[in-house]
């Protein structure tokens, strides 16, 4: 009965917005203060708070995750590594801060720096916003992400600059070989299936679905030395492959 489906598709989502309204504010309000006074509330600091949301919006949404080698983005280092990832929703950072201890640095568009209440959490932890219009400031994001890294801190690229319609891995931005380039650092490539499925908003049940997640064993600095002309295809097609090999696991 379609009156009947819409009025419960309406009821789960009120129940959301009228838990989610509550937590948004205090976490927004809580972050100015940080980001006000970031030399009395470090990074780590910051980054719990953004991480607490981010936790609390998986349980919110009931995801579960299904994940491989969990243990790679945990795996404490004095040393900063890049974290190469693709792209499908804005679920991908909340499932990385969500696993991830240490914190997170992301790499993410300008425009994301306007979008009210994500700027706050982007400020927190120390988002490096790039302009893809600007070869110089391009070119300047690349170098301030190889001095974070060699600083000790982790950092996230999307390397295909954008998201993902079809599930499939979009071609990488030519920045990838730069930023490993001034990182001097372990790449860890990240494969993530299905984080639009938290945001089905016409579903009336939780989905049942997982979120897949597989960390791969990092490759050394070695690797893109060897592998500089091929580095970008390399990569790209090692997340493809996980990708297919989930879909397949669909069928």
């Amino acid at each position: 009965n379609q009156p009947i489906q819409k009025i419960l598709l309406l009821k789960k989502w009120l129940i959301i917005i009228l838990l989610a309204v509550p937590r948004i504010i205090y976490s927004e309000i809580v972050l100015l203060i940080m980001n006000a006074n970031k030399e009395k509330y470090p990074l780590e600091k910051r980054y719990n708070v953004v991480r607490n949301t981010c936790l609390w919006v998986c349980k919110l949404t009931r995801t579960r995750f299904n994940i491989i080698n969990e243990d790679v983005i945990n795996n404490y280092s004095e040393k900063g590594r890049l974290f190469v990832s693709n792209h499908l929703s804005v679920y991908d950072a909340i499932t990385m801060v969500a696993l991830s201890k240490k914190p997170l640095i992301f790499i993410s568009k300008k425009e994301n720096s306007k979008v009210p209440f994500l700027t706050t959490h982007m400020k927190a932890i120390d988002t490096i916003c790039i302009d893809r219009e600007s070869v110089k400031q391009s070119l300047k994001v690349c170098k301030d992400a190889g001095i974070k890294v060699k600083e000790g801190h982790d950092i996230v690229l999307y390397a295909e600059g954008t998201r993902s319609k079809d599930g499939n891995v979009a071609p990488f931005k030519a920045a990838l070989p730069t930023i490993v380039h001034y990182c001097e650092s372990d790449v860890v490539l990240v494969c993530i299936h299905n984080s639009k499925v938290p945001l089905k908003f016409r579903v009336i049940t939780y989905p049942k679905e997982h979120v897949n997640i597989k960390f791969f064993k990092p490759l050394p600095y070695t690797y893109y030395l060897e592998n500089r002309k091929e580095f970008s295809i390399l990569t790209h097609d090692l997340i493809q492959e996980q990708i297919d090999i989930y879909k397949k696991g669909e069928k």
